[in-house]
């Protein structure tokens, strides 16, 4: 049996700061996760989010320069 200073239930953002934070500090850490590490807000959630709105905002920009210059021309989105 191992022993532990610090059991953290949830590998969110959350759990994994106070991990993070007590494992700097010297601390054994075990930390229990029943999905993907990240939780929702890194793997589903609002980092995919952002990602996909910076990607459509690209692709926005490109259909419609704000200025004359050189043609941009954009293909079909694929999946």
């Amino acid at each position: 049996m191992q022993t532990f200073d610090l059991l953290v239930l949830g590998g969110g953002s959350a759990g994994f700061a106070a991990a993070i934070k007590a494992a700097e500090a010297g601390k054994t850490v075990a930390l229990i996760e029943g999905g993907t590490i990240g939780g929702t807000c890194v793997n589903i959630g609002c980092v995919p989010s952002k990602t996909l709105i910076a990607a459509a905002n690209t692709r926005h920009t490109a259909e419609g320069p704000a200025f004359a210059g050189l043609g941009i021309t954009t293909g079909p989105i694929c999946m």
